[in-house]
């Protein structure tokens, strides 16, 4: 058996990997914490006034007022396109084979069609 030893994220001390306490957080478990977001800035400098503020509400309440507008606070809309006629093609293809369709296989290999329509394409 190999000594492998960690650091202790409950008391700090060096544990063997194989004989951890069983009363302590193991060190490759994540430890849920919750989030917390502060209010307070580090003397941030307001270009439309020229003050200093530390508040993150102060800073947001004095753009506000000057008519300024933050960029990144709204909501994010969706925007997504969906393409129904793909849809409806997929749906009329799946059909078509479930009743019982096979294409013609001269014309199934897309290079040999191309090639006998336009010429454009070798046969291999």
């Amino acid at each position: 058996m190999s000594l492998r030893y960690r650091v202790c994220p409950d008391c700090g001390d060096m544990h063997d990997v194989n004989d951890w306490p069983g009363n302590h957080v193991k060190w490759n478990e994540v430890v849920c914490s919750p989030s917390v977001v502060r209010d307070g800035l580090d003397d941030l400098f307001h270009p439309m006034d020229n003050n200093r503020y530390d508040s993150k509400r102060k800073f947001s309440a004095v753009t506000n007022e000057l008519g300024g507008v933050e960029i990144g606070t709204s909501e994010q809309q969706d925007n997504r396109y969906y393409d129904t006629a793909k849809q409806d093609d997929v749906a009329q293809a799946k059909q078509m084979v479930d009743q019982g369709y096979k294409p013609n296989p001269e014309t199934a290999n897309l290079a040999q069609t191309l090639a006998s329509t336009t010429g454009s394409w070798e046969s291999a």
